[in-house]
């Protein structure tokens, strides 16, 4: 038998707890897996000081409780402590405890944080700064074999609830689809459904190891076959009486992290039998929520309201409860039109009166959005359910070929979010220049396979809600440098 090949002393490590939480737990093996693809000999993993000799480069992964050594390491300087919430640092540089290595440190300031750190290492430093370190085209830089050039990042996401909108039975993979979600750092999944999916518990076990909570979507008097009269007393007792019965049968058990309901605002008429749809939503919200937290102290609530039915009445919304978060859509142009090139000059009269439905919600409230502009499910074809349904388990082979019938959907999408990436820029400002308690942001993104891949429009979404002051072309460059974001 031949020698074995020694690849010599000076080696890469990666320095974790032991004490993991389940998305801590997630981020050390994606960092290990990152890390792994680029040496040729099998990384190793310290838990303790005396793992690491005078010839190892580090990395460090966790949090100050974590990892004991971080909080070390950020008393002698080395780098910057976050303690932002789902914030995270990261530090490249020259080891200050062992002579000619280098250290690496990825520090969140909680268990999401160290995920989101991980995959912005991954993102921002490798895919982008180091790899094109030098601008190589001949000698390209050899990733943790030759010397790794500095990098020094903090941050903390600007909206504190970041997410995808769908209609459940249109995730063919929730592994993946929620995969993907953490990549972009969002942490919001709001899924709808007209039945309770049999593998909810699993898909909420699974969005929760990935930093991701489940907001349970279900009706509210929207897509019944009755008709709502939200001006009679006893039709909305009983819608009342009818979503708490439904969350407490089908949903309550699942274990996910709040609900989301509709009402009857998904219209262009601004009354109904003369009186202002703002003041009837305001009422039926009211009453609803009332109802819930009496029920089910402390859940929380979601409730849709669609502009189109509002418009300029949204001053009658003054007295909605401040234990309901409104999610608006349909407020005008980009970025609330399915059609991300619908503007007709009217951007910046969207964003006056998306100001004036953030101004309405303030000081320290609640407040959210869905928008549009990326893929839907097409209603022609669309059914209700007819009876229970298993979410996010499809053949892997089907997957590929339905994301090739969506890539003509994702590839008319993409120029028009890169055009308007500085109009949605002031758009995300606005909002989180309000300093809300609770601020959520999503994006209606379903039956776009986005298990197979995140698309440029997604990219640019995600990035601006991470950070609202980014420079977008910056964004932009980084999100086609990244192999991990999808450009058909």
């Amino acid at each position: 038998m031949g020698a074995y090949q020694n690849y010599g002393d000076t080696r890469w490590k990666l320095y974790c707890g032991t004490e993991l939480t389940l998305v801590e737990r997630k981020a050390v093996n994606e960092i290990y897996g990152l890390v792994r693809q680029y040496l040729p000999y099998i990384l190793t993993v310290c838990v303790d000081e005396s793992d690491v000799t005078e010839c190892d480069n580090v990395i460090y992964v966790g949090t100050i409780g974590s990892n004991p050594a971080l909080k070390a390491l950020s008393e002698i300087g080395f780098y910057r402590l976050e303690t932002r919430a789902e914030g995270f640092s990261i530090q490249v540089a020259p080891s200050m405890r062992r002579k000619e290595r280098t250290d690496i440190v990825i520090q969140g300031a909680d268990a999401a944080g160290v995920l989101y750190g991980v995959y912005e290492f991954c993102h921002a430093y490798l895919d982008h700064v180091a790899k094109y370190h030098g601008y190589h085209f001949e000698n390209r830089l050899r990733l943790f074999i030759d010397p790794m050039p500095d990098f020094t990042l903090q941050s903390a996401p600007d909206i504190k609830y970041r997410g995808l909108w769908t209609w459940g039975h249109m995730i063919y993979d929730y592994r993946r689809y929620i995969d993907n979600m953490a990549r972009c750092k969002l942490n919001t999944l709001i899924m709808w459904n007209d039945c309770a999916p049999l593998n909810g518990r699993e898909i909420v076990e699974y969005a929760h190891a990935n930093g991701v909570r489940v907001i349970w979507g279900f009706t509210c008097g929207w897509g019944e076959d009755v008709k709502v009269d939200p001006t009679n007393p006893d039709d909305c007792a009983y819608w009342v009486r009818q979503v708490i019965d439904v969350y407490d049968r089908d949903y309550r058990a699942l274990g996910g992290d709040g609900v989301y309901f509709q009402g009857f605002t998904e219209t262009c008429e601004k009354t109904v039998r003369g009186i202002p749809i703002a003041k009837l939503i305001t009422e039926w919200i009211n009453r609803v929520s009332e109802a819930f937290q009496q029920a089910f102290p402390g859940l929380y609530v979601q409730f849709g309201v669609h502009g189109s039915s509002i418009g300029e009445n949204y001053g009658m919304m003054k007295s909605l409860s401040r234990d309901v978060t409104p999610v608006w859509e349909d407020c005008g142009a980009f970025p609330y039109h399915y059609d991300p090139r619908n503007n007709g000059g009217e951007t910046g009269a969207t964003l006056a009166y998306t100001k004036q439905l953030v101004a309405l919600c303030k000081p320290k409230g609640r407040y959210g959005e869905v928008l549009k502009g990326f893929t839907v499910l097409c209603w022609k074809r669309f059914e209700h359910y007819q009876g229970k349904i298993i979410v996010g388990e499809t053949d892997r082979a089907y997957q590929k070929s339905r994301r090739c019938e969506k890539t003509f959907y994702w590839k008319f999408a993409e120029p028009y979010w890169i055009n308007h990436a500085e109009d949605f820029q002031k758009h995300v400002a606005c909002i989180a220049e309000a300093n809300f308690a609770d601020s959520t942001i999503t994006a209606l993104v379903e039956d776009g396979v986005f298990e197979e891949g995140i698309p440029t429009s997604v990219g640019i979404f995600s990035e601006l809600l991470w950070n609202a002051k980014a420079k977008t072309d910056e964004i932009i460059e980084k999100i086609y440098h990244s192999i991990h974001f999808n450009q058909e």
